[in-house]
């Protein structure tokens, strides 16, 4: 489902810490929490009560974070829960929603139609160090450009696949074996990635869209 021609930036909060983007089948919105203490988290969030399951007042944040961004997108108090394979779900059925976070950022995509999924990586060298646990040999082969760093590009692919994983809502995936991308095509701050899954008999094609906030972070998602 072609969606980026028509994602938009539509507003922002928090001092634009909060970024809201729109398209016709779902709202994205970008969260850099890293500047607020946890009191302002919980007094942002609406929450009366916190997860007594959390320890670390880094995790009470990140916690906290994606509810702040959640009340932010829907301005209501949504419950989430989990299935067992992990994928989150939230308790009235009013959206799809998938939700991710890295060092300091969350993320949360919303669909009223579609299954989604979302995937936010901080830039860094984590992804060269781990390479060849989730990239096949034919996808370290794409075109070179000066817009993107080979660090920035396997953050993308290992982005991206979180995001499929994500979508098709099973634990046994292997991400080098099963998840693929077609990289062989024009990189830009801002497009997407033709892929394809081998894990299920469906053998599903996506398109998992990118965004490169440069210095920052690699944000992929997509629908099904």
């Amino acid at each position: 489902m072609k969606i980026y021609s028509v994602l938009k930036l539509v507003s922002t909060d928090l001092d634009d810490t909060i970024k809201h983007y729109q398209s016709d089948n779902f709202q994205l919105s970008t969260f850099n929490f890293q500047p607020y203490p946890l009191s302002f988290l919980e007094a942002n969030s609406q929450l009366s009560t916190l997860n007594s399951q959390l320890k670390s007042e880094h995790r009470k944040r990140e916690w906290l974070a994606v509810r702040v961004l959640l009340y932010k997108m829907t301005g209501e108090i949504k419950e989430i829960s989990y299935l067992e394979s992990g994928r989150p779900y939230l308790i009235d059925n009013s959206y799809q929603i998938s939700i991710s976070h890295t060092r300091g950022y969350v993320a949360v995509i919303l669909s009223k139609t579609h299954r989604v999924g979302i995937d936010i990586e901080v830039l860094g060298d984590k992804a060269m160090k781990v390479a060849h646990k989730f990239v096949d040999e034919k996808e370290l082969i794409y075109p070179e450009t000066d817009k993107i760093t080979k660090a920035e590009m396997l953050t993308m692919i290992w982005s991206a696949k979180e995001t499929m994983y994500k979508c098709m809502d099973s634990r046994e995936i292997l991400f080098r074996e099963e998840l693929h991308m077609d990289v062989n095509i024009p990189l830009f701050e801002q497009s997407y990635f033709p892929a394809h899954e081998t894990h299920t008999p469906n053998r599903q094609n996506f398109e998992v869209y990118y965004m490169l906030q440069a210095d920052e972070f690699v944000m992929t998602y997509a629908m099904v």
